[in-house]
């Protein structure tokens, strides 16, 4: 067990950032005192584990923030193509409307819900998200659903470590569509787009306390695969 110094997020928030992955099995007080000392070289560790006693421990910490990432995984097959005709937004340049919608997808991520951070860096977390998206650089495909000429939802699929699946990194609907099937459109879309690709799985990760999120995706064929408890210690002298 030790801290890991998070280069990308040390010089995009401007101070130092570390991990603490925690196994399972470890002492609290250890875990303690490796935070203490952390406070001499950085001033954020996210502290993590899949362990849900030792998340209990470190809840006990007076973590600034804490969160739990859910991924959830559903084998593909073949899926008929909708009915509405998604454009592919792949290499095309970030527009205002397409932003404003990723913000909408961030709305429950821990780096909008943690009151430590400053909300124009969670804003510029985004933009980098989706130029990395809408270049190729962590996205195969963004699908975008029109209505007058604008999108009004979108959803990216990601590489992942498994070269047999796939892995939604941004869904969103405008909240003037929400409740309309717009959701199931994109992913019928992007199902049909990743088994044609040759993907024998899609994933996708959200939070437990996005609870409408969670249902979405158990009732589209989701099964829930994984958990990560995630907490937040900031050390304000660095």
């Amino acid at each position: 067990m030790k801290l890991e110094r998070l280069s990308w997020d040390s010089d995009f928030f401007g101070f130092p950032v570390a991990r603490l992955h925690v196994e399972g099995g470890e002492d609290s007080t250890e875990i303690e005192d490796l935070l203490t000392k952390s406070q001499n070289d950085f001033r954020l560790v996210y502290a993590m584990t899949q362990d849900s006693t030792m998340a209990k421990a470190m809840a006990e910490l007076h973590p600034d923030f804490q969160d739990e990432k859910v991924w959830f995984v559903q084998s593909l097959k073949n899926t008929l193509p909708t009915q509405e005709h998604l454009i592919s937004f792949l290499g095309r340049p970030l527009e205002g409307s397409l932003f404003g919608l990723a913000l909408q997808a961030g709305h429950e991520s821990r780096f909008t819900r943690d009151p430590g951070f400053d909300p124009e860096a969670f804003r510029g977390m985004y933009r980098i998200w989706m130029e990395k998206s809408l270049s190729g650089d962590r996205s195969w495909e963004v699908l975008c659903l029109i209505r007058e000429e604008s999108p009004i939802g979108f959803i990216t699929l990601d590489r992942s470590s498994d070269p047999a699946r796939t892995d939604i990194g941004l869904l969103a609907v405008d909240d003037a569509y929400r409740g309309q099937g717009m959701g199931k459109i994109l992913m019928q879309g992007a199902k049909h787009a990743a088994y044609a690709a040759g993907y024998k799985a899609l994933g996708v990760p959200t939070q437990r306390s996005n609870s409408g999120a969670c249902r979405y995706y158990q009732s589209v064929g989701f099964t829930e695969e994984s958990n990560t408890f995630i907490f937040h210690f900031w050390h304000h002298g660095n």
